[in-house]
């Protein structure tokens, strides 16, 4: 009797909750809330006020304030409005990237504008801001700043409170007296710097760890006149240098150079077009480098690239970790069979190549196995889109008329190839020939790592494109078969 009771009081409860739902996501505490806002954009935290009267709002009291949007429904009027709202003493977190030009979103004169960024900045800089990300570029004119001649508020140079500093504001004009002692990132995009101004900048910033430059001093004809991108870091905290410097199309013919100096960076990445020499002065502690020419693929592998990589490569042969993308390796396979690196003592303990096991890839692909004598863990990420790319060179290269050098691969422990088993080759309807080029040439590889590596403890392959929950059929087990014969 007494269970029929309780069945019969659960029935009725649920019939209640059925006709009066709860609203649990409103019962959450504002702290939880607020987390929650943080993570959206500044639209949609504005909309969360229609769900109930509990968030009508809330959104004025968020750390976050997030108006990255290049879409033409993200005006300065919106910005300016939600935060004459906004309420909150401190704001962890400000990001603007406002587009301008007929098209875009921003229709003031260049003065109203620049005064509305002003204000943007000083409102977060007042509230303690620890991220500032600050966008604003014309993509209407892909090699002209919009607010070229107008450099911030002199302001930003002395915050104490920033942690995370991204900006893309044409040029860099600080005053004479720079303190952002907080400061461990900082990011700058399409900017014009001045050598001895990002000395300055780096010299106050007292703990900054990573140093990201993208695009930098390539606008302008007469920036790359002056001799290109220098960048002098002598700060022992400093320890990650990225470069992402790639010149468009009507400056290829321009001098420009890189030159960095930076004894305490452990991580260095460069990206970009490699036209001229890179000049690295004092990398003493570096540890890790990663060369990627990616956007580099499309164009034609020229001789005098080599001389400029191998001196980049001399300069950087003391590193332990070193990644290279597709383009550097078909670089090196330019004068591979001529090529003698004996002289240089290459310390790569660690190799990573990105490659598509195309034909003009191998001859700079053994030109490395044969040059780090010290390599224990060599890496092969397959992309298949090189392959397809590059598959209508004629090269001819036969891996089984490689032969191994007295030192090669005599450390080498563990092997990794991800990628290769994507087959997306399949889905994307290419000949039978070419998908059995690009196994045969992989396994063949595969085939000479495992009888010239003595010491070859691991070796994996890996499908790192593919989901987890899709497994490689039977089918396409078996066409793997036919194309290799050791698999």
């Amino acid at each position: 009797m007494e269970g029929g009771t309780m069945a019969a009081g659960d029935a009725e409860n649920r019939r209640i909750r059925a006709r009066h739902p709860t609203d649990r996501l409103s019962e959450l505490p504002d702290s939880l809330l607020l987390h929650i806002l943080s993570f959206l954009h500044m639209r949609d935290a504005v909309s969360a006020a229609r769900i109930s009267r509990r968030w009508r709002h809330l959104w004025t009291a968020t750390p976050c304030l997030d108006f990255c949007s290049y879409g033409a429904e993200l005006t300065p009027n919106f910005i300016d409005t939600a935060l004459m709202l906004h309420d909150r003493v401190k704001v962890r977190a400000f990001r603007a990237a406002v587009c301008t030009g007929p098209y875009q979103n921003v229709s003031d004169d260049r003065d109203q504008f620049i005064m509305r960024v002003y204000n943007w900045v000083r409102f977060a800089l007042r509230r303690g801001v620890e991220e500032l990300h600050l966008d604003c570029y014309d993509r209407d004119y892909a090699y002209f700043f919009f607010l070229q001649e107008s450099p911030l508020p002199d302001i930003l140079y002395t915050c104490k409170s920033l942690v995370s500093l991204w900006m893309r504001f044409g040029i860099m004009e600080p005053p004479s007296r720079i303190s952002m002692t907080s400061l461990k990132y900082l990011t700058l995009s399409r900017s014009e710097i001045d050598p001895v101004v990002l000395g300055n900048v780096l010299a106050g910033c007292p703990i900054l760890e990573s140093l990201t430059l993208e695009e930098c001093n390539t606008s302008r004809e007469e920036c790359n006149t002056s001799g290109g991108l220098k960048v002098h870091a002598e700060r022992a905290n400093l320890k990650t240098l990225k470069i992402s410097d790639v010149i468009y199309g009507q400056y290829l013919d321009s001098v420009y150079d890189l030159l960095i100096s930076a004894p305490s960076i452990t991580t260095l990445a460069i990206q970009g077009y490699m036209r001229m020499p890179y000049h690295m002065n004092d990398l003493s502690s570096l540890v890790t480098a990663s060369v990627d020419l990616r956007y580099m693929l499309h164009w034609e592998v020229e001789r005098g690239n080599y001389e400029c990589l191998r001196d980049l490569l001399r300069d950087l042969s003391h590193v332990r970790v070193l990644r290279l993308c597709s383009w550097c390796v078909q670089v090196l396979s330019v004068k591979a069979p001529e090529s003698s690196w004996s002289s240089l003592d290459f310390n790569v303990m660690s190799l990573e190549l990105v490659v598509g096991f195309i034909p003009r890839e191998f001859p700079g692909i053994f030109l490395t196995l044969r040059s780090f004598t010290k390599l224990e863990y060599l890496k092969i990420d397959f992309l298949d889109d090189i392959a397809e790319e590059y598959f209508v060179d004629e090269t001819t290269y036969v891996i089984r008329n490689e032969r191994s050098s007295p030192n090669m691969l005599r450390q080498l422990k563990t092997v990794g190839i991800s990628g290769l088993l994507t087959l997306r080759a399949v889905a994307e309807n290419r000949t039978v020939q070419k998908i059995r080029e690009i196994y045969r040439n992989g396994f063949e590889f595969i085939r000479f790592l495992l009888q010239n590596s003595p010491v070859l403890e691991i070796l994996t392959i890996t499908d790192s494109a593919m989901p987890v929950s899709q497994q490689i059929e039977p089918s396409r087990t078996r066409f793997l078969q036919v194309c290799s014969p050791y698999w």
